[in-house]
């Protein structure tokens, strides 16, 4: 059986026996519309984070928190074996999209030295060879400015941090920008001063969040791009 197929149907039966578990018919609707905005974000080829579908089923009229999804239980999380699960199902959906290309068939081995050795003048060997080599660097400069162009940067990072690290560290998605927007734009409870520094509106109850859940990672995002350890 296809391996996406293969997933889909331990997803589906995963969902059917956390339902059949549950004798709340409201736990039951909240199930399958988690499973629904998992199932949608990687119909869309958005990364899939606790903190988006969180913010998704929100939107839907169906409030949650991150907690619901992190919380252990016996038997197992439902939301967490389903969210684990729709992950496993888009790192496959990915790894399969991408075309399967032979050694052989790849662009370094376009031209060898062998196929050099076939052109007898030596000049034009030697032309055609620094112009290969020319191609290879364009290619490769190409292919970085098309992945750097579909991220969201927060800044201009360095090719060397690109290379070195994964992108998932320093790369914001949209709801993490969102996130910071709201949170600088200030609110009826926190403000910034003159000079730049944060301040409270009002006096703040002990516990009450003072912005949208994923600031923290989102901030953290920001400090690994400047290769800041938080």
């Amino acid at each position: 059986m296809n391996p996406l197929k293969s997933k889909k149907n331990e997803i589906n039966n995963a969902l059917e026996k956390a339902k059949s578990e549950t004798t709340s018919s409201v736990k039951a609707a909240r199930l399958e519309a988690f499973s629904k905005v998992c199932e949608e974000l990687v119909k869309k080829s958005v990364q899939l984070k606790i903190t988006l579908v969180v913010k998704y089923m929100t939107e839907n009229g169906l409030k949650m928190s991150q907690q619901s999804i992190y919380n252990k239980q016996e038997g197992g999380n439902p939301y967490r074996i389903l969210f684990d699960l729709w992950s496993e199902y888009d790192t496959l959906k990915r790894s399969s999209s991408k075309p399967v290309i032979k050694e052989s068939e790849s662009f370094d081995d376009f031209i060898d030295d062998d196929d050099l050795k076939l052109i007898e003048d030596p000049a034009l060997r030697y032309r055609i060879s620094l112009m290969y080599g020319e191609l290879k660097g364009l290619k490769k400069q190409n292919d970085l400015m098309r992945q750097v162009k579909d991220m969201s940067l927060i800044q201009s990072v360095p090719e060397y941090l690109i290379e070195s690290k994964s992108t998932s560290d320093f790369m914001l998605d949209d709801y993490e920008i969102e996130i910071l927007k709201e949170f600088v734009s200030s609110s009826s409870d926190i403000g910034f001063s003159d000079d730049g520094a944060l301040k409270a509106n009002l006096p703040i109850r002990k516990g009450k969040s003072l912005s949208n859940q994923g600031l923290k990672e989102a901030l953290i995002k920001v400090l690994n791009s400047y290769q800041v350890e938080p």
